[in-house]
């Protein structure tokens, strides 16, 4: 009897079995497939970039207003109110809110007992039930007014301030800075999925700092977008998937000014798929060729017309101040040198190790011209800068 069941173990493998018998030819393909090289920028396009994107999609108003949400904001995109666990809206601290506005928290400015509770009621709209979004919106802007470029007038200001352009550029390079570690948090979220380590995930957010990637995720953390499918197919390498997630699949509130800025991030992240390896090409054809891209492009055709998009819904001359004032006061690129990249050694094997785990090989010195889209940085110079580990991704 005891044979038999046994006989009979054999010819069904158990679980463990399947796993030993595919890792090694799975295994291999994951744990090689390097991370997108970023796209270094120098120093100065690094801060003319960001000073033009906020320019661009954040504007610079002097006063409290309402986004394209109804959400209560001043300034180039700092918002006064953000969303809890169950996706409430809240009013942020007011005494940090007021060290915003003043530049100094031992004496912030002190909202008068009116002006909190036109805050209040503001984010209450946003939160009524009986509202649908549009109505949210409509609502919220009745008590706080939107901001018109050209239509601005001293009665829209609700509040006892104007922000200096200095305060301006100082708390968009604050918040800048806040949600580029949010970005960062999500990459290591992601790469922690991936069985990264903590070095190897050091060194690939060194590398990120400064460049075009950095730009365009940070950007979307700046609009409350954490995008970690995005990031995950930037550490997979996968340019088709990253800029999809990107362009079509993260504007959830259907916004046209949103549809040109995730067109503008996905150029930033991925830049032009014509540059892309042929079987990167393919993959979007495909995904261009898609209903449900095609729908989309239907619905919101200035995203998509030729050239860096830029909404109509600004103006050019608003935050010319902000962008001097980031060009003279360059935002931090650089901490330090880049993190070495981690050995071959370094890098996720087998838990069991043995001769499993020989059979993957080390990895090689890194990818081939072949394997990064065209556009990013040298993949060679990319390797030579972070070790030969990086083939074992």
């Amino acid at each position: 009897m005891a044979f038999k069941h046994f006989a009979a173990q054999a010819r069904s493998p158990p679980e463990w079995a399947f796993f030993f018998a595919t890792r090694r030819t799975i295994m291999p393909e994951i744990i090689r497939r390097s991370p997108m090289p970023p796209t270094k920028l120098s120093q100065q396009d690094y801060t003319s970039a960001v000073a033009n994107h906020l320019k661009t999609f954040e504007g610079a108003v002097p006063r409290i207003y309402t986004d394209d949400y109804g959400i209560p904001t001043m300034g180039s995109g700092v918002a006064l109110a953000v969303r809890n666990g169950s996706g409430r809206f809240i009013l942020r601290d007011l005494s940090a809110i007021g060290g915003e506005i003043s530049g100094d928290l031992t004496k912030p400015y002190r909202f008068a007992p009116a002006e909190t509770k036109l805050l209040n009621d503001t984010v209450g709209k946003l939160n009524d039930p009986k509202l649908d979004p549009d109505a949210k919106k409509r609502e919220a802007q009745k008590l706080i007014p939107e901001y018109r470029p050209g239509a601005e007038t001293a009665d829209k200001n609700k509040f006892g301030f104007s922000l200096s352009d200095e305060r301006i550029a100082k708390q968009a390079e604050t918040a800048w800075s806040e949600h580029r570690e949010r970005a960062f948090d999500t990459v290591r979220q992601q790469a922690d999925k991936r069985g990264w380590s903590k070095e190897q995930t050091d060194a690939y957010i060194e590398s990120l700092k400064g460049t075009r990637q950095e730009i365009a995720l940070t950007s979307m953390a700046f609009n409350g977008v954490p995008a970690p499918k995005a990031t995950g197919a930037m550490l997979d390498n996968d340019p088709a998937t990253m800029r999809k997630e990107i362009l079509y699949d993260s504007n959830a509130d259907e916004s046209r000014g949103i549809a040109t800025r995730r067109r503008a991030e996905a150029d930033l992240a991925t830049g032009s798929p014509s540059g892309w390896k042929p079987e990167e090409q393919a993959k979007w054809k495909a995904v261009e060729n898609s209903t449900e891209a095609k729908a989309y492009r239907k619905a919101y055709p200035k995203a998509f017309e030729q050239g860096q998009p830029s909404p109509d819904t600004k103006d050019p001359m608003s935050t010319d101040s902000l962008i001097e004032r980031l060009k003279a006061n360059p935002l931090p690129r650089f901490e330090g040198q880049p993190a070495p990249w981690p050995t071959a050694s370094q890098w996720p094997q087998p838990k069991d190790g043995g001769a499993d785990g020989a059979d993957e090989g080390d990895g090689g010195g890194g990818p081939g011209p072949q394997d990064a889209p065209m556009g990013q940085t040298d993949p060679e110079d990319f390797t030579r800068s972070f070790g030969s580990g990086l083939g074992l991704l």
